[in-house]
C-alpha cells in the first residue's frame, strides 16, 4: 500500500547501502550513489495552495531514482519476512510492490500469513486478494485449466476505456502503425491458450479498426504475430 511514500529514509538507505556492498561500483562509487540518493530524499519540495511543504519520509511519486530503490528496498524487506515465516508460500514472485504468490497451506493459514506480514513492520503494510480459481496479477489472469494446471490469459479492468491512441492524432505514422502490433504481441506473449488469443486479437483489432487504424496494417501485423510462439 502507497510503498514509495512509506518506505523510511534511513532503512531504505541501508538497505542500498547492503546491495552495494554486494556488488562491484568503480565508477560512480557506492558512497556517492549513498551520498546522491540521500540528497534525493532529502530535498523534496512543493508548493500546496500557497505554502511550501518538504517531504520527510519515503520518496516522491515520479522521481527516476524511485523503482530501482522501492525494488532494493522490499527486496531486504521480503528476504527478512520470508525467512522468519513459520509457513512459507510455494512460490513468490514481486514486479516492485506488486506480489505473485501460491500457497498451500489453507485459507486460514493464509489470512495468519497477511496478518503477520502486515503486523511486521509500522509503514509497510499489504492488501491481498486471493482465489481458489483464479487471480489478476497486474495485466494477466492466472487461473487453473484442467488437471490443476497454471493457464494465463489477458486481465482486463471493468473500467478499461480501450482509448488506444486515435490514428487521425498527430503522431509520427510509423508509431500508430505500431501500436496494434505490440498489442497483438502482448496477447500472444500472455495468453497460454489459443483460444484465449483469438478472443482477445479479434477485440483489439476491432477496437483499433473503430478509432481509424488501417486495416492492412493490421491484418499483416497479426500474420507477423501469429506466426511467434509465445
Amino acid at each position: 500500500k502507497s510503498l514509495y511514500t512509506n518506505i523510511p529514509n534511513q532503512e531504505g538507505l541501508n538497505a542500498l547501502k547492503h546491495v552495494l556492498s554486494h556488488h562491484r561500483h568503480e565508477n560512480p562509487a557506492p558512497w556517492v550513489l549513498q551520498r546522491l540518493a540521500a540528497i534525493v530524499l532529502t530535498s523534496n519540495i512543493f508548493k500546496f495552495k500557497d505554502k511550501i511543504y518538504i517531504q520527510k519520509q519515503g520518496t516522491a511519486m515520479g522521481t527516476r531514482m524511485a523503482p530501482s530503490y522501492a525494488i532494493i528496498y522490499m527486496s531486504q524487506v521480503e528476504e527478512q519476512l520470508l525467512a522468519a515465516a513459520v509457513l512459507k508460500p510455494e512460490l513468490w514472485k514481486r514486479f516492485i510492490d506488486d506480489i505473485f504468490f501460491i500457497w498451500k497451506h489453507g485459507e486460514e493459514e493464509l489470512k495468519r500469513f497477511v496478518q503477520y506480514l502486515n503486523d511486521s513492520h509500522d509503514k509497510i503494510k499489504f492488501t491481498v486478494n486471493y482465489s481458489h480459481e483464479s487471480v489478476p496479477f497486474l495485466d494477466v489472469k492466472v487461473f487453473k485449466g484442467e488437471h490443476g494446471k497454471l493457464e494465463t490469459t489477458l486481465y482486463i479492468k471493468d473500467t478499461d476505456a480501450c482509448q488506444y491512441l486515435e490514428y487521425h492524432s498527430s503522431h509520427p505514422t510509423k508509431q500508430k502503425d505500431n501500436i496494434p502490433f505490440g498489442q497483438f504481441l502482448r496477447a500472444r506473449k500472455i495468453c497460454s491458450r489459443e483460444e484465449d488469443f483469438e478472443y482477445h486479437y479479434r477485440r483489439m483489432y476491432n477496437i483499433f479498426k473503430d478509432r481509424n487504424y488501417n486495416t492492412d496494417v493490421m491484418e499483416r501485423a497479426v500474420q507477423v504475430v501469429k506466426g511467434m510462439t509465445r
